[in-house]
């Protein structure tokens, strides 16, 4: 093959590889969606990485595809922001070099990334409906073990939680992924009352009441940053994820008394279910 063709074969691949490690299954139809081509290349690609890998995929029929054998290693490493991004957007991003500008300046706290090694499994585990046994450092118990089964990723701000059913409280829990030490994937499938179908606070959306800190010198300004209509902003928000709703935009709670409004420059008014 031309050296053009060996590239692009070479990104199939990679995408072979990164499915199969952390989706826990790969098949020629996620290939070909992704790159545009014919069963042939794929079958052809599927041949090549059994013989890189020294045939760490076996065909599983109930998955009507691939999945990883026991012993299976990655063959190329993978970024663990590409991988998230892939997950929830099902999209993966193209790097442009050189530059367009340089008259660009950001600002921030560098967040820590999770480790993939760490987490892959809850990432199969969520794609699968299976339990994960995950090793999770909390604020109130420090490292300790949890049974959890995923059913959602969320991105919000800097970092990216897993939902799903904790065993160890018994209710639906966020965990977020960078606290996750390591994770076993235990092969037994959950019961119907720990699926998503029955996280209520998932389910179920409230309408936050939102208005420019009182506060404030200019509420105009603020308004008019935030597109406040009549004094108010309205949005409907899942009930699970309000409070990650109000700390990206750095709006205060209801209960929050005489909030700065450097700090806050935005507040509740009033959080209603929307049912």
């Amino acid at each position: 093959m031309s050296d053009l063709a060996n590239e692009r074969q070479l990104q199939r691949l990679i995408y072979i590889d990164m499915c199969a490690y952390v989706l826990g299954f790969v098949n020629r139809k996620l290939l070909m969606s992704r790159f545009d081509i014919k069963q042939v290349w794929a079958t052809k690609d599927f041949t090549e990485y059994q013989l890189r890998s020294g045939d760490s995929l076996v065909y599983d029929h109930g998955l009507k595809g691939y999945k990883p054998v026991e012993w299976f290693s990655p063959l190329f490493e993978h970024d663990v922001k590409d991988v998230i991004q892939l997950i929830c957007e099902g999209r993966q991003s193209i790097i442009c070099a050189p530059k367009f500008t340089n008259n660009y300046y950001s600002a921030g706290i560098q967040n820590i990334q999770p480790k993939l090694a760490n987490i892959y499994n809850v990432l199969r585990s969520l794609n699968l409906s299976t339990k994960v046994e995950i090793e999770y450092i909390s604020r109130s118990r420090g490292k300790n073990t949890r049974l959890v089964i995923p059913h959602s990723l969320i991105k919000t701000g800097s970092f990216t939680y897993v939902r799903g059913f904790d065993h160890s409280s018994g209710e639906f829990r966020n965990f977020k992924l960078n606290r996750i030490v390591s994770s076993k994937v235990i092969n037994s499938k959950p019961v119907e009352k720990h699926m998503k179908s029955f996280d209520e606070d998932w389910n179920n959306d409230v309408k936050i009441v939102i208005k420019a800190n009182e506060g404030l010198e200019s509420k105009e300004a603020i308004e008019f940053d935030y597109g406040l209509e009549n004094g108010r902003l309205i949005v409907f928000v899942k009930k699970a994820l309000v409070l990650f709703f109000l700390m990206d935009l750095n709006i205060a709670p209801e209960e929050e008394i005489n909030p700065s409004p450097i700090l806050f420059p935005l507040v509740v008014d009033s959080i209603l279910s929307s049912n």
